[in-house]
């Protein structure tokens, strides 16, 4: 998608705020060819590279996908126009900071996922049953068909655009593109996020709270 993007805007500059948890060399297997999703999409070998501007993967394109390691991210993600990410909490961490994003579900490749807890991950890792759950995961979602996103739950409406099923690189990054191109739109996103946030000042009345429950100081 990166190297897509890169040529439909060449002015565009990609990041991944990286998760606590892992290494940047951990990413490095996604870019192996020999990898089932790489090899799906005919990747080629792609590499880490490290200079003054800090650390980045970059693919065989040439595409630099900056990585930064700062946790959390907020700093970075403010100064972003454009988040392409997936389902969960943070929806919200990016619909607070004002974020617009495009939530990407692509559920033809459920069978390699292996984040699955408790007795549905065991049996996951079962040789083919991880492809068959995610088959059901598949058509169950797409019966649904219910907002994803934490923010169209909340707002019971669509604010931020979800993209589930056999979506491509190649949509998602004309779609990305075409927000980008556009900042009107942007901006409006913009302010349907903040309102979804409520009034400022949620810190200083939470420290206000604890002020209150704690023992007066003594003289």
């Amino acid at each position: 998608m990166a190297d897509r993007l890169a040529r439909l805007r060449p002015d565009c500059r990609c990041v991944i705020p990286v998760a606590p948890t892992i290494a940047a060399e951990d990413l490095l297997p996604y870019l192996d060819p020999s990898g089932p999703i790489a090899r799906h999409y005919g990747a080629r070998p792609g590499r880490l590279l490290e200079d003054e501007q800090g650390l980045a993967l970059v693919t065989a394109a040439g595409t630099r996908i900056r990585l930064v390691m700062a946790h959390p991210a907020h700093q970075l993600l403010s100064q972003c126009r454009l988040a392409l990410t997936t389902v969960g909490a943070n929806t919200a961490e990016l619909a607070a900071l004002g974020l617009p994003m495009i939530v990407v579900v692509p559920t033809h490749h459920l069978e390699v996922m292996e984040a699955w807890d408790g007795l549905i991950g065991l049996l996951a890792r079962c040789p083919g049953v991880g492809r068959l759950m995610g088959r059901a995961f598949t058509a169950w979602q797409l019966r649904r068909r219910g907002q994803l996103a934490l923010p169209n739950i909340a707002a019971g409406r669509t604010v931020v655009p979800e993209r589930v099923g056999l979506v491509t690189p190649e949509q998602i990054a004309a779609e990305a593109a075409d927000w980008l191109a556009s900042p009107e739109r942007l901006a409006g996103v913009r302010e349907d996020l903040r309102s979804l946030r409520g009034r400022s000042g949620a810190v200083a009345a939470l420290a206000a709270m604890v002020q209150e429950l704690l023992p007066a100081a003594s003289a």
